[in-house]
């Protein structure tokens, strides 16, 4: 999910905010989610979509919003440098950098040499101890089961970060297509500034 940006404004003087308004900016600030923060601050559910949409365009909410962020990120130390390091070490793991092949050619976890930086890209390690065998042959076996971060998801935060990607796609016509629609434009914009006159449509 992709955050609503507040839209700055100069808010009139002498308005200052509601309670359920500063209560909505710090519901905001937890998921980012303005339904969300809309119903959690009180406004009426069925309305909570467009009331969230208003409340980020209110000047000072969204002052709220940008000043309560910028003063989270200073005393976590966030900075774009730092995110973008930190999806990076997600978007480029390897597993080859987390497991070692056995002579039997089989695949076993192996975090010995495993690196801060590498760590980064762990989701989620798991450690399970079974027996195997029967009777006096029975053996403690220990299997551990790694999960890297979500690889893809973190290359394409990265590359929106870096504005590899474009949302929109913009398309140009050119010759004689764009001859074909510049006319269809004018004969629109006739009909247009005719409109009521019969004559004009024949």
């Amino acid at each position: 999910m992709t955050a609503r940006k507040p839209l700055r404004a100069k808010a009139p003087k002498g308005i200052v905010l509601t309670e359920k308004q500063k209560r909505f900016a710090a519901e905001y600030l937890i998921d980012l989610n303005a339904k969300a923060a809309a119903i959690r601050a009180g406004y009426s559910a069925k309305s909570a979509h467009v009331q969230g949409c208003d409340l980020l365009r209110n000047p000072l909410v969204a002052e709220l919003i940008e000043a309560s962020q910028a003063k989270i990120a200073k005393k976590l130390e966030v900075t774009a440098e730092r995110v973008i390091e930190e999806l990076a070490k997600i978007a480029f793991a390897n597993m080859g950098d987390f497991i070692r092949v056995t002579p039997d050619g089989a695949a076993a976890v192996d975090l010995s040499t495993l690196s801060r930086d590498q760590a980064a890209a762990i989701g989620e390690v798991t450690s399970e101890v079974y027996m195997e065998g029967k009777g006096d042959d029975a053996e403690p076996v220990k299997r551990t089961k790694l999960k890297l971060a979500d690889k893809r998801a973190a290359l394409v935060d990265l590359g929106r970060h870096l504005g590899l990607f474009k949302d929109r796609v913009e398309h140009h016509a050119g010759g004689e297509l764009a001859a074909f629609l510049a006319a269809i434009d004018g004969r629109t914009r006739s009909l247009g500034n005719t409109a009521g006159d019969p004559a004009a449509l024949l």
